[in-house]
């Protein structure tokens, strides 16, 4: 599996023990940034994320920023299915029945990084439905 993640100057901390979790489990990590905490614009690094993913073979995105708002509108603006996830059903149905190919998470609300860590666990394992309403809708969304 491989993975591209990025966070703007709020999600580096976090980030970082991301990375870390992933390549634990083995999987091939391609960091676009934030490489420190010096402001940074979110937009420039859902830019960087989502050419990645277009341009190779990756199988997800994981996008952090103070809300995971911003992110997922300019990963979203950029032809992307994220999902700015707050809670595990959210994560599940993101995955389950949007068949969502990146997550935005908000580092600075009332998650932990024990939980944010089991979100992204349970995003990059849940498997799209292939539901035919729930394939359908994908396709209405273009």
């Amino acid at each position: 599996m491989k993975i591209v993640i990025g966070a703007d100057h709020a999600g580096y901390e976090v980030k970082k023990e991301l990375v870390e979790l992933l390549k634990k489990e083995n999987i091939d990590v391609i960091d676009v940034g934030s490489f420190d905490e010096k402001p940074v614009d979110y937009p420039t690094i859902a830019l960087y994320a989502v050419t990645k993913y277009k341009l190779s073979y990756i199988d997800f995105g994981i996008l952090l920023c103070g809300t995971g708002i911003g992110m997922s509108m300019a990963a979203n603006a950029y032809g992307i299915r994220a999902a700015r996830c707050c809670c595990m059903e959210d994560v599940k149905m993101a995955r389950e029945h949007n068949n969502a190919e990146f997550l935005c998470l908000g580092v600075r609300q009332k998650l932990k990084v024990d939980d944010i860590k089991k979100m992204v666990t349970k995003f990059i394992y849940s498997k799209f439905s292939n539901d035919v309403r729930h394939t359908r809708r994908i396709i209405l969304m273009g």
